[in-house]
C-alpha cells in the first residue's frame, strides 16, 4: 500500500509541474463591471437583474462543486482496490 501511495504522490507531483498556475485577473473584472454597472442600474429599475445574476452564479458554482464531487466518487468506484 505504501508503494502505491508513493507512486500516486510521484504522479501527482509530476502533473503539478506540468500544469501552469493561474491567477484570476480581478482588475479586468472590475473594468468590465464598471462598463456594465450603468446598464444594470437602469435595468434594476424594472427588474432585479443583479440579484438574478448573483443567484445564477451561486447555482452554477454549486453545480460545479457537485460535478467535481460526483466525478471523484465515480473514479473512486471504478478503482479495483
Amino acid at each position: 500500500m505504501d508503494f502505491m501511495m508513493d507512486k500516486i504522490t510521484w504522479l501527482l507531483n509530476k502533473f503539478n509541474l506540468k500544469i501552469p498556475s493561474f491567477t484570476i485577473p480581478w482588475n479586468k473584472l472590475t473594468e468590465m463591471m464598471d462598463i456594465i454597472n450603468p446598464y444594470l442600474a437602469q435595468a434594476n429599475i424594472i427588474f432585479p437583474v443583479d440579484t438574478i445574476l448573483t443567484i445564477l452564479i451561486i447555482m452554477g458554482s454549486i453545480r460545479a462543486v457537485l460535478l467535481v464531487i460526483w466525478s471523484l466518487a465515480f473514479i473512486r468506484k471504478m478503482l479495483p482496490f
